[in-house]
């Protein structure tokens, strides 16, 4: 006589009775129908990547070996940049002075006033903003200077 297959539920109902009498053995509290099927559900691959991560910490920890523990970190999540970024400004500075070209120009070229270059090109602070330009009169010189924005490798 063939054996009848059992469904899901019945699987799940075993398991869980196996679970708890381990569990009251260890005198731990039994766990819920609820919390059984959130403990057994399938999982996506980097959910479980993260939980056995999580796991293999906790056990080290409980271990006492503080040291062993792996850092837990999400994957695909990229690592901190430990290059200092050039800032804007003094890439367009040193643009402008390697151009050797004269404030008057630059400013004819990209439609922008000299002034507004020598305000920037002063780090005097009495001289108006004091080396300060808005973006869109930035981008204007640097566009004249060839300069291209990157992001940083």
């Amino acid at each position: 006589m063939a054996k009848a297959k059992k469904t899901r539920a019945q699987v799940m109902s075993e398991g869980l009775a196996l679970v708890n009498m381990s569990r009251l053995q260890r005198g731990q509290e039994p766990l819920t129908p609820q919390q059984w099927a959130d403990k057994n559900r399938p999982r996506k691959p980097t959910e479980k990547a993260v939980m056995d991560a999580l796991t293999r910490k906790v056990k080290a920890i409980e271990a006492g070996d503080h040291r062993a523990a792996p850092r837990v970190r999400a994957p695909n999540v990229p690592k901190p940049s430990t290059k200092k970024p050039q800032m804007i400004d003094a890439a367009l500075k040193a643009a402008v002075r390697k151009s050797g070209r004269s404030y008057y120009d630059l400013g004819q070229a990209a439609g922008i006033a000299p002034s507004v270059i020598l305000r920037f090109m002063s780090d005097d602070p009495q001289a108006g903003r004091g080396g300060d330009m808005r973006l869109s009169t930035a981008a204007k010189l640097a566009a004249e200077l060839g300069l291209v924005m990157q992001p940083a490798p």
